[in-house]
């Protein structure tokens, strides 16, 4: 691919609007009992399952254009739990009030 001074910035311009979230999941309630780390940088619905029951998420980087849906069920079903658009620096544990169990997740991005 020969790329021309003129599709550089297009190509710089398309970089810069990816999405981002990083986060850590964990097995217990106050991230206790690291479990794994996912990392997403595509737009649009991003699902999966957990290997495992998780109870609390950490943010670890985010542009602020990712939400987090984590649900009791397998390939998101079940009841849900909507951790918000997450913030650019808006690190931290989180987890749900009644400190209900996910199986798997849906994180959608702009």
């Amino acid at each position: 691919m020969r790329l021309t001074l003129l599709t550089i910035p297009i190509l710089l311009a398309f970089e810069a609007s990816a999405s981002n979230l990083s986060f850590n999941t964990f097995g217990k309630i106050a991230c206790v009992g690291f479990e794994q780390n996912i990392h997403i940088t595509q737009a649009g619905h991003n699902r999966g399952n957990f290997f495992g029951e998780r109870r609390s998420f950490e943010y670890l980087a985010s542009d602020g254009k990712c939400r987090l849906i984590a649900y009791t069920g397998d390939n998101q079903s079940g009841s849900s739990v909507d951790f918000g658009l997450t913030g650019t620096g808006s690190k931290g544990c989180r987890q749900a009030a009644d400190q209900r169990a996910f199986r798997s997740f849906d994180v959608f991005c702009l």
